[in-house]
């Protein structure tokens, strides 16, 4: 096919999401940072352009497929474990849930852009690539589909949890019928936390089910202040307000950005508020459960339920006393994942590098690269 693929790190150790990704030690810069704009020479050099890691790899085949007529284009998928060997002569540096450090990018001195499938930076070292003159760029999720699909399995595991789905294949494989009763988003109270891309999409798939909803904003903007809502909202406050929210709430949908302010955030103090018999659905990010909190609560029946997309490590821990309570519904990290999210995102990523081939700068950059 004209294509690399290295398969070698399929047993590797899982990677580890337990804390965000912190500055280390400083490093100088890898390159002269006055030709970072241009990736590679497209008459002499072939840009490499490598997807990091063994999962998520429909990622990698559309932006292979998007740039299957670039002819001085090689798209390589590696190991986690070959991450640092691989990234050596590569131009552009793609994670699929690999952490990008500032020794992979200290010994990258071709690299030009670290570009995220997707929206999520907390796996890479901003600091040390904005230091080394790399582009970091991220796809806006409302832009391309991902956004909207979060929202619709953020819905689907709702109502995967008011339904017990494990109680429902329980009574299919011992032949039970109408068993068990199931609860309903219709006349629910639900708390959106977080209300960026995937939170206002969620708000507004969420009015056809003739529900409450509350939202949680990092801050309030002007038309917040004058107490002008979109029309699918019906409740709105910032962090503080949270207590007076949650009481009130149903089912609280995690739709924010995990960062070193609110990791482990889900813990006794935040159940503590919660109302009894509430459900929280996770589409956000694994980091932000403390997880013995959560299943202590699904235990004495606080917590009535919890689905989620995402884990603190991942791949998920088969085993894990969480995945494994029969009020969990976990799915494996594939609310974005989706033919039209993925088709979108690829020729996003493949229109980046051809941009930088071409001598203009990334879209959707997060750090500011002078020259």
């Amino acid at each position: 096919m004209g294509f690399s693929q290295s398969k070698e790190g399929a047993d590797d150790p899982a990677v580890s999401y337990s804390a965000p990704n912190t500055p280390s030690k400083k490093l100088p810069p890898t390159k002269d940072t006055s030709a970072s704009l241009f990736i590679g020479d497209a008459r002499k050099e072939k840009i490499k352009v490598l997807f990091c890691g063994e999962n998520f790899e429909d990622g990698y085949l559309n932006t292979f497929n998007a740039l299957r007529f670039e002819k001085n284009v090689l798209c390589m998928q590696c190991s986690s474990a070959d991450v640092e060997k691989e990234s050596a002569d590569a131009h552009v540096i793609i994670p699929l849930m690999t952490k990008i450090t500032r020794n992979i990018i200290h010994h990258a001195p071709r690299l030009a852009l670290i570009m995220q499938f997707g929206v999520g930076l907390e796996g890479i070292d901003v600091q040390a690539a904005t230091e080394a003159g790399v582009w970091v760029s991220k796809i806006e999720s409302t832009h391309c589909g991902n956004a909207q699909s979060c929202a619709e399995h953020a819905i689907y595991l709702a109502l995967a949890v008011l339904r017990d789905q494990k109680a429902m294949t329980h009574s299919i494989v011992t032949g039970k019928l109408g068993e068990p009763t199931g609860r309903t988003l219709f006349q629910s109270n639900v708390l959106i936390y977080g209300f960026g891309g995937i939170g206002k999409q969620l708000a507004q798939r969420l009015s056809s089910f003739e529900v409450n909803v509350s939202v949680i904003k990092k801050t309030l903007d002007e038309m917040d202040e004058r107490g002008i809502l979109p029309d699918y909202v019906d409740d709105l406050g910032i962090e503080s307000d949270f207590p007076r929210l949650a009481a009130k709430s149903d089912i609280i949908f995690l739709c924010c950005s995990q960062n070193n302010e609110n990791f482990g955030m889900v813990n006794k103090n935040f159940i503590s508020h919660l109302k009894p018999g509430s459900i929280i659905v996770n589409v956000a990010r694994g980091g932000l459960l403390n997880y013995g909190d959560v299943y202590d609560a699904l235990e004495t029946g606080v917590l009535a339920g919890i689905g989620i997309d995402v884990f603190h490590t991942e791949p998920f821990p088969k085993a894990d006393p969480l995945l494994l309570h029969p009020k969990c519904v976990a799915t494996p990290h594939i609310a974005g994942v989706t033919k039209i999210s993925y088709e979108n995102m690829a020729n996003y990523v493949a229109n980046n590098i051809i941009r930088m081939r071409n001598g203009h700068p990334p879209l959707g950059c997060i750090n500011e690269i002078v020259y």
